[in-house]
């Protein structure tokens, strides 16, 4: 059931990939965003950032049509800075929303992030003004929801490297993020050849029973790994637990088949000394 449950995940972060771009329209075509764009910018500021806060997003970007930043949602002082080559900006900007899986390098371990960016336009035939982009970084909380609904371990990564994931330190608090995958199997056959790996691997020197599906940008690209697995050792004490079920059972229909033939055959032991 593991490619299943990896499935799970996958489903995830495609719903959050549609619910990011429902988000990033429902501003571009909200029409006090639409004055403050045009107008005001500390009005713009004040907008955005309470559809921020509003949505629960992590960031929310304004460009112009040049790609030139007007407002960041998550800090008003970043800005004038130009975006225009970010992919999801510049399919925007030639009228075409995108919502993606993105990778980004962190300082201790990667960020996944789930983006979108739609057009602002100030009616739906008129030329594109800028554009929305906003979005989501994949956490804790993402993995730790995967874990209760699967009973399973999670991690998502960004290449070789854990970014989120469910197994948690010996202080019970701090998380292995960080931590790189190391075998090569895997990582030749989910971020190489972009397919899916499902058997037993060591994961933080535990034996686990696994499934590694590819992560994936726009265009098909592997840019990390999503994980699910469970112990072996949880498997083998299923395992045991059936056999001892098994051996019950069978001890029951022993017994339940001898009594019959013990009372016939006493039936006819008294009878013929009779």
């Amino acid at each position: 059931h593991l490619k299943t449950d990896v499935n799970v995940l996958q489903y995830a972060l495609d719903r959050l990939q549609l619910e990011t771009l429902s988000h990033a329209r429902a501003i571009a075509e909200d029409s006090d965003f639409k004055q403050a764009f045009t107008s005001d910018s500390e009005e713009l500021y004040n907008v955005t950032s309470n559809f921020m806060l509003l949505q629960n997003t992590n960031f929310l970007n304004v460009a112009s049509s040049s790609g030139e930043v007007l407002i960041r949602a998550e800090d008003r002082e970043r800005k004038g800075d130009n975006i225009s080559s970010d992919p999801l900006v510049k399919s925007a900007l030639l009228g075409n929303p995108l919502a993606t899986i993105v990778a980004k390098e962190g300082i201790t371990s990667p960020e996944i992030l789930v983006k979108a960016a739609i057009p602002i336009k100030k009616t739906k035939s008129s030329s594109v003004a800028g554009v929305v982009s906003t979005g989501f970084v994949i956490d804790s909380a993402f993995v730790d929801g995967v874990k209760d609904i699967t009973r399973l371990d999670a991690a998502v990564f960004g290449g070789n490297k854990r970014a989120a994931t469910t197994f948690v330190a010996p202080d019970g608090k701090s998380r292995f993020v960080g931590t790189l995958e190391t075998n090569k199997n895997i990582l030749k056959q989910v971020l190489e050849k972009g397919e899916v790996y499902i058997g037993s691997s060591n994961v933080l020197n535990q034996p686990y029973y696994t499934a590694y599906a590819p992560l994936k940008t726009y265009g098909g690209k592997p840019i990390g790994m999503l994980f699910v697995g469970k112990p072996q050792i949880t498997l083998y004490k299923t395992a045991q637990k059936s056999i001892e079920l098994t051996f019950l059972g069978s001890v029951i229909l022993m017994i339940l088949s001898i009594i019959p033939t013990y009372f016939l055959a006493r039936y006819m032991r008294e009878h013929l000394e009779a």
